[in-house]
């Protein structure tokens, strides 16, 4: 397998991102954030999605330039609006701000709306850790599960993130289902089967398919190795 070193990552996620009329101070603060995700082995939300990303930025969906912005600060508690911007510089400045809110206040909450996929959430609660606080870090979701014992995805997979600091921080980051889209997409990609059952078929019938999984979104909350940990 061909490495590709972060710098040269780097500049090739900058090229992309300038190629498009992104301020040049933002294409690498966002090029940073995705290199980062991809360089501590999350590949599923890191180079996976970059493509994914940047179709959705030449469909209109994501304004590259746009920038987050309080609109409601009640003390310790903050809304800001994304106005749409890309979601990992929407979370990097959102943590940051939480944070000095915690220095103020002890604690510090952030909501954002109108942004998108902020890729890997344990991104923000690890910066947290790193400097020295616990962090909890949570985000709403589009219908990609079935609610249990149902057959059609009702329901959100929304993530669990926590951090705790220390040498190493501890972190939690994990889907409710057993396997994140962002994983099953590796299998995908890879054609590969599953190492344990995944979902449902269009029959109703656990399978390790991940090909059928991926289109009919009836994947299994979290067990085996995931749940109990």
């Amino acid at each position: 397998m061909p490495l590709v070193s972060t710098e040269k990552l780097q500049q090739e996620y900058e090229r992309i991102l300038l190629a498009r009329d992104m301020k040049p101070e933002m294409a690498t603060k966002l090029a940073a954030g995705f290199v980062e995700m991809a360089n501590e082995g999350t590949y599923s939300h890191g180079i996976n999605r970059f493509p994914v990303f940047i179709d959705q930025v030449d469909k209109g969906q994501i304004k590259l330039n746009a920038e987050p912005e309080c609109v409601n600060s009640m003390g310790a508690l903050e809304q800001w609006d994304c106005n749409y911007g890309p979601g990992v510089l929407n979370g990097l400045i959102c943590a940051e701000r939480a944070m000095e809110l915690a220095r103020d206040y002890g604690i510090g909450m952030v909501g954002m709306r109108n942004s998108n996929h902020w890729m890997r959430g344990g991104a923000y609660v690890l910066k947290m850790a790193r400097e020295g606080f616990a962090g909890i870090a949570s985000t709403n979701s589009i219908a990609v599960m079935p609610a249990w014992g149902g057959k059609d995805h009702r329901v959100g997979s929304n993530p669990l993130i926590m951090a705790v600091a220390g040498d190493p921080p501890v972190v939690v980051d994990c889907s409710m289902t057993q396997f994140s889209y962002g994983q099953l997409q590796n299998f995908v990609l890879a054609d590969k089967e599953l190492p344990v059952i995944g979902g449902f078929d269009d029959n109703g019938e656990l399978t390790k398919d991940p090909h059928v999984l991926w289109e009919n979104k009836r994947l299994l909350p979290m067990g085996f190795w995931k749940g109990s940990s």
